[in-house]
């Protein structure tokens, strides 16, 4: 879930140590109306006419006061540019509690485009550069910038840049923090330059292939201010058993080397991380039987985040995990047994075990984890009851216990979890009745209960207050569907699947209150009835419509579905034309081979 491109926020918490001029100047220049050098200022009009600025970023850069400009910042003694922060203003943070994860970048055309040019050689007193999620069409990063001597920040991630990173930038010695994270087919010759930025505390590369990648981890030995490093998906290599004793810097607290080929054994140097607090290391061990690394966690006493996921590991990691743990991520290894001293991990918020090999009981002192907000254990082979005590978990948002064989009913306390927002419980086992006061979660978006063994019947108050529900999936259970007709569901959801459910004999009339279906999924639901008139009313939007297996009968009469992409109708009694606007449907294959049988005329609209 959290990778490398968590730069520039984890650096927020020592960034007004390391760059109190940014904010002198930030703040003296909106007092003393600094004006900024004319050579600087052409630069700076330079370098906009070699850029396409879609969504009038640069607006503001008119007049003969750069230093009032957006994204400018000059000093408040002197004018000269002190700071140039273009980062796309579409770029969202995202948040893990108070620790910043993936960045992603909203829709709209809100990146400049383009090409940087060199007249930015004249900001010879730049010291903060941000170009990070722009787009400079795989054009490379331009050697000059490493004649910004005066540079301490510089953050180009996630921008298009492409091709060989320029071994310049190791001439930035007074540089703090380097964030050149990407994943578009950029490459370094070796990473012995870092050995020119004593002074670095935030360095990012992942996503950057590293071509002569021996020696990684002694260039790494060179930077002792190191606090954060990414090195995700960079190529590189297992490190050489001679090599063991190098000594990593003690003040790293943020280390990514996930999806790197480190070998079939957990380094030792790694002992070495006494401040590390977060550790990803996912999909970078390969092995049949690799160990849990017990001696190494067990030394790593600020962990809080640790990521192993995809390694094949073995063992029991709760034997020697910290209980300053938060986020932990064990999934798609081939861990068989969850125990009761999982309780013992008290501030645990996040909690990944899905696609192990656990066949032990749900532990009874799951409950105990009073602070976790996500729970998953899916796709394990997970065997008892799901324990009544799970109501406990009142912070509780997130649970995935799919693919099990729990073979329990749905706990009567789970209605009590009111800050559930996902609920996946599909493929295991669960039998019983679906509680009534499910719907009281008046916060859960998605509920997913389909094929388990649940009988009995569903009715308005098993919806009462699922105001927030945009997908409700109860498919292939044994499950009756008596939703008064005269009740208006308090949701809108996108997908409604009951397929192998009884939900007729009448067409389900409490769809009609429905607008913002996209997926409807009402396939061999015991529907014997035509298709109603105001269905037209509610189909607009919708864009997957199965209707397969039941006896629905007269005309087809559905041209107002202009989103429809996918459709079957199959083992019906449908009759009528074929419509014109159905042209552009893709039909699936029980479908094409109804038409066959019934209206063979039809398929020469897809010939």
């Amino acid at each position: 879930m959290a990778s490398s491109s968590t730069a520039s926020m984890i650096f927020l918490s020592f960034a007004l140590f390391v760059f109190p001029t940014f904010e002198r100047a930030s703040c003296a220049a909106a007092f003393a109306n600094a004006t900024c050098i004319e050579t600087e200022r052409d630069a700076l009009l330079e370098f906009k006419r070699g850029l396409i600025d879609n969504s009038n970023l640069l607006s503001s850069w008119v007049g003969d006061d750069c230093c009032s400009w957006k994204g400018v910042r000059c000093s408040e003694q002197t004018g000269r540019v002190l700071k140039l922060d273009l980062r796309s203003p579409c770029v969202v943070s995202t948040y893990f509690y108070d620790e910043p994860f993936d960045p992603v970048l909203e829709h709209g055309n809100c990146s400049l485009t383009g090409h940087i040019h060199p007249s930015l050689i004249e900001l010879q007193h730049l010291n903060y550069l941000d170009l990070s999620w722009n787009n400079f069409s795989r054009t490379k990063i331009p050697e000059f910038l490493g004649t910004l001597s005066n540079l301490v920040y510089l953050n180009l991630s996630n921008s298009f840049f492409a091709g060989d990173i320029p071994l310049h930038l190791g001439n930035l010695s007074n540089l703090q923090y380097l964030d050149l994270n990407s994943f578009n087919d950029q490459t370094v010759s070796n990473l012995k330059w870092l050995s020119g930025l004593p002074s670095l505390k935030h360095l990012d590369l992942s996503g950057i292939s590293v071509r002569n990648a021996q020696g990684w981890l002694q260039s790494m030995s060179m930077l002792s201010s190191l606090q954060f490093l990414g090195l995700a998906l960079c190529g590189l290599p297992n490190v050489d058993p001679a090599a063991l004793q190098v000594n990593v810097s003690t003040s790293l607290e943020f280390l990514d080397l996930s999806r790197n080929d480190l070998g079939s054994v957990i380094p030792n140097w790694l002992l070495n991380l006494s401040s590390i607090r977060h550790l990803y290391l996912a999909s970078s061990f390969a092995g049949e039987a690799i160990s849990f690394p017990t001696e190494i966690i067990n030394n790593l006493h600020q962990l809080a985040f640790l990521d192993l996921r995809d390694n094949s590991m073995r063992g029991n990691p709760f034997s020697c995990l910290q209980n300053t743990l938060r986020y932990l991520d064990l999934g798609r290894n081939k861990i068989s047994r969850l125990g009761d001293e999982i309780g013992y991990f008290k501030n645990l918020e996040y909690i990944d075990l899905s696609q192990n090999s656990i066949e032990s009981p749900i532990p009874e002192s799951l409950p105990q984890l009073s602070s976790l907000k996500y729970l998953f254990l899916s796709d394990n082979k997970l065997t008892g009851r799901i324990p009544e005590s799970i109501g406990q978990l009142s912070n509780l948002e997130y649970i995935d216990l799919s693919e099990n064989s729990i073979e329990s009913p749905i706990p009567e306390s789970l209605p009590q979890l009111s800050s559930l927002k996902y609920l996946f419980l599909s493929n295991s086992k669960l039998t019983g009745r679906i509680p009534e006061s499910i719907g009281q979660l008046s916060n859960l978006v998605q509920l997913h209960l389909s094929n388990n063994l649940l009988k009995g019947v569903v009715t308005e108050l098993h919806l009462a207050n699922l105001s927030s529900l945009t997908y409700l999936d109860i498919s292939s259970n044994e499950l009756a569907i008596k939703i008064d007709p005269k009740v208006v569901a308090p949701f809108q959801p996108n997908s409604i699947c009951m397929s192998y459910c009884k939900v007729g004999p009448q067409f389900p009339t409490w769809l009609r209150a429905q607008r913002n279906v996209r997926e409807l999924d009402l396939s061999n639901a015991n529907i014997s009835d035509i298709i109603p008139h105001w269905f037209n009313d509610i189909s607009f939007n919708i864009e997957i419509l199965l209707l397969s297996s039941n006896e629905l009968s007269g005309e087809i009469s559905l041209c107002n579905m202009k989103s429809l992409r996918v459709s079957d109708l199959s083992n019906n009694k449908l009759s009528g034309t074929f419509p014109e606007c159905w042209k552009r449907v893709v039909l699936s294959g029980a479908t094409r081979q109804c038409l066959q049988w019934e209206f063979p005329q039809m398929l020469e609209h897809y010939d």
